[in-house]
């Protein structure tokens, strides 16, 4: 112990007197660190363990799927009196917990908000054994389907935002959706739902729901699907054991409510699995795969550039070490010295790795896909972080040092202890073949990370290239819903016609319009569709439920999506007038396909509903995401159905953020307190559907550069030794004649010879390796082409150029006499 100790404390003193190598290796090291852990930490934090706050295990969430399109493995909600139905019936789920979220108009703090509010029973708190921060979750007889306890849990985030952390705020009162709610207690921070797209900010009883939500009075009804479970499996039980019973309770459902759940079955799953939905989990793993592979190119990159700098380092310390064990010092002593540097090394690089691993966290996280909520997960560092990152930090230096370190310590003695050469001044054929071999790593890594990055730059310039079907410039959208604050149906009409005059009204406005749903977002409820007679649903692929839109009129013009037949809704829609209805182009020409699709009509949810008369054809837009298959899509008019909450679409003719102050007070004038939510032009959620293809442009290019930046470093520090150990040759040919300019040209020959095989062997690594496992991403990307890659190539070739004209520069200037003085 007190030898490595001495080793240490020797390998410190040594380490100083060489500012600059330990600089580089430390920096490499906590780059290289940073960068996988902060991957690994999205990673564990969405994927692996979410709700670290929470216990999980046995905690599985239960699902339902409508099988009649052949999907077992949907993620539908219930509705409130079938999850009653499982928990009266389950003999292997302990507790059954109900939850469900939905937008509410939250008042408290200085400004109300509209935010995610959470409805749940008291099960959902005790199933995840979660502890307030504060004062208590809701008792069993606040959530009865009865009670009429008007009590609320404030998350954390909103606690510190809205409150200010202020310990008196369990007792005092808050409103959500206009009616008051006493504070009972805070939940524990990190705890935003139990899903990945929630960022639920206050949690009242499920049963309030009914007295506080529009839609409320439908929480008893058995064909509406609005609610969620999660549960907790008895001591001893499998999950295996409870997905049977889940899904012998849902086939014995299906059967006494054929009605309402004939084609729908129930599957259980581990809730770690389920926080993100299973439409997303696939994509998002997807994802993380690529960003692992993205910082693999960089922990290699950077190994490979530590294992050159140690290489210089042990040929440093060869002749000690020769000296040492020609007098007889053992070879254990020898490697304990070299293991005590690389130990400094590498422990400070990893402890430089964790502030870096925040840093590229937090850039992670500003460019995620738009599923995952702001504070959906907890992005913290912990144990398994800081195990994860000691791990990395172990491989990197395993890799980085085992060849230096094997080298160094079999010196050769004779020729160390022979030669009265300087051991940089020597030329050792195997040695210089090795750094050549290492050149051709680092451009061959650098050249893979150009090109992967590129393949991802093309992927976001073919989503740019999308058609979208409308027009987002100028284009403001904000979302409002009176009737959560109060007001009834007629009364939040007559808002909406309120403030639509007003808003054409204002200066720079050229049309105004409302939907329920913004565009890009597509539509809150799904129709199962039977065109005139059919009896059997339209179905699109797999999907026999239809997102549909409730608009007003001048929507279209507003959004500027052509109507390509028929017209739009007018004053003939009137609320007691037949029902109409726009359908897009593609489920026209699949409903009744070669006829005119005008005066036809379509049953919605089921072929004995009333009908609805198809009134126009909507040309095809993207809906909800850029890569999304055709979907077929319908609009009802505005005065024949009820809506939530609307979103006012505004065409400007200017800068549309400038109209949102009048707007805004326009608003306040005539309800006020409305909070006014998600606020914001339509080309800012144009952006927002592309984060996906973006965020993994940025990282990858990011990456890119760095890789192209530790090539550039890596063939200056080997060209540098290189040349250094040829001094006596490059001298002799100087006497001989040669010019400082042949010179330099051989020099810089020798190295466009490592690029080309460089860049030979990134394409191969990309189109081999890289290419195939990014395929999901990369999908309807052009192939590689060697001329489409022009400047990739430049960058490559001059990194080259740059990291080895310094060394072979000054080679070239050297006088032979000094050159050969050693002689």
């Amino acid at each position: 112990m007190q030898r490595t100790l001495q080793s240490l404390r020797q390998s410190t003193r040594s380490l100083r007197r060489r500012p600059g190598f330990s600089l580089a290796v430390i920096l490499l090291v906590g780059l290289a660190v940073g960068a996988t852990t902060a991957v690994f930490t999205v990673h564990r934090a969405l994927l692996l363990k979410p709700l670290p706050m929470a216990d999980l295990d046995g905690v599985v969430a239960i699902h339902r799927t409508n099988t009649a399109g052949g999907n077992r493995t949907g993620s539908d909600p219930f509705s409130y009196p079938q999850i009653r139905d499982y928990a009266h019936r389950t003999s292997t789920l302990a507790e059954v917990g109900p939850y469900f979220w939905w937008w509410v108009n939250f008042s408290g703090g200085e400004i109300p908000e509209r935010v995610a509010g959470g409805f749940a029973s008291a099960e959902l708190f005790s199933i995840l054994h979660l502890v307030p921060e504060t004062g208590r979750f809701f008792r069993v007889d606040e959530t009865e389907p009865s009670a009429e306890q008007d009590v609320a849990v404030v998350s954390h985030s909103a606690w510190k935002r809205l409150f200010g952390g202020a310990p008196d705020l369990v007792g005092r009162s808050i409103e959500v959706n206009g009616h008051s709610f006493e504070v009972v207690g805070v939940a524990p921070a990190g705890f935003a739902g139990v899903e990945a797209g929630a960022d639920v900010q206050v949690w009242v009883p499920l049963p309030a729901a009914k007295r506080i939500l529009s839609f409320g009075q439908s929480l008893e009804d058995r064909a509406v699907a609005l609610v969620r479970m999660i549960a907790r499996r008895k001591p001893g039980v499998s999950l295996g054991t409870a997905q049977s019973e889940v899904a012998a309770i849902s086939e014995r459902l299906a059967v006494e409510h054929a009605p309402t759940d004939g084609n729908h079955r129930a599957w259980a799953i581990d809730l770690a699995h389920s926080f993100v939905s299973p439409r997303d989990r696939n994509r998002l793993e997807s994802d993380v795969r690529a960003l692992y592979l993205a910082v693999l190119i960089v922990l290699i990159a950077a190994c490979v550039n530590i294992s050159s700098l140690l290489s210089v380092r042990g040929e440093e310390l060869h002749r000690e070490l020769a000296v040492r064990r020609a007098l007889g010092e053992p070879r254990r002593g020898l490697a304990r010295r070299l293991l005590a540097e690389i130990t400094v090394l590498f422990a400070l690089g990893g402890a430089l790795g964790l502030p870096t691993g925040l840093w590229v966290l937090a850039g992670l996280w500003r460019i995620r896909p738009p599923e995952l909520a702001d504070a959906a997960i907890e992005l913290g560092p912990g144990p398994a972080v800081y195990l994860f990152a000691f791990l990395v930090t172990a491989v990197a230096g395993l890799m980085s040092t085992i060849l230096p370190l094997a080298r160094a310590t079999r010196p050769d003695l004779r020729s160390s202890l022979a030669s009265p050469l300087p051991l940089q001044q020597r030329s050792r054929p195997r040695g210089r073949w090795g750094r050549r071999a290492l050149v051709v790593m680092q451009l061959a890594l650098a050249m893979t990370s150009l090109l992967t990055a590129r393949l991802f730059l093309g992927k976001l310039e073919t989503a740019r290239a999308t058609r979208l079907g409308f027009d987002p410039t100028n284009l403001l959208t904000l979302t409002l819903a009176p009737g959560d604050q109060g007001l009834d149906p007629e009364a939040s009409r007559q808002f909406f016609d309120g403030l639509l005059e007003r808003t054409r009204a204002l200066a720079g406005v050229e049309s105004v319009a409302l939907a329920e749903s913004r565009l890009l977002r597509g539509g809150v409820t799904r129709y199962e569709v039977y065109p005139d007679t059919a009896t059997d649903p339209l179905v699109n692929g797999s999907a026999l439920a239809h997102r549909r839109n409730i608009v007003s009129p001048g929507f279209f013009t507003t959004a500027r999506i052509p109507l390509v037949a028929g017209r739009d809704f007018d004053a003939t829609d009137c609320p007691n007038c037949p029902g109409a209805v726009i359908v897009n182009r593609r489920l026209a020409e699949a409903a009744w396909p070669g006829q005119d699709p005008i005066g036809h009509q379509l049953h919605l949810v089921a072929p004995d509903r009333p009908a609805v008369t198809v009134v126009g054809v909507a040309e095809n837009t993207v809906y909800r995401d850029l890569n999304e298959e055709p979907a077929f899509f319908l609009y009802l008019p505005a005065s024949q159905q009820q809506a939530i909450s609307m979103t006012l679409h505004v065409r400007t003719q200017g800068e549309p953020s400038a109209l949102l102050p009048p707007i805004r007070e326009a608003v306040l004038e005539l309800v006020p307190g409305l909070p006014i939510a998600q606020a914001a032009p339509m080309t800012t959620w144009v952006d927002r559907a592309m984060a996906r293809e973006r965020g993994l442009a940025l990282f990858y290019g990011a990456f890119a550069a760095l890789t192209l930046v530790l090539a550039l470093v890596g063939v200056y520090g080997v060209m540098a030794q290189t040349v250094q150990t040829r001094r006596q040759e490059l001298g002799i040919r100087l006497a001989l004649g040669a010019t400082p300019a042949g010179i330099l040209a051989m020099i810089l020959g020798e190295v466009a010879l490592l690029a080309a095989a460089g860049t030979l062997g990134g394409f191969a690594l990309t189109l081999g390796v890289f290419r195939p496992l990014l395929a999901s991403q990369l999908a309807g990307v052009a192939p590689l082409e060697l001329m489409g890659y022009a400047w990739q190539l430049a960058l490559l070739a001059a990194a080259a150029l740059i990291g080895s004209w310094t060394p072979a520069h000054r080679a070239s200037r050297v006088p032979p006499a000094i050159s050969l003085a050693a002689r």
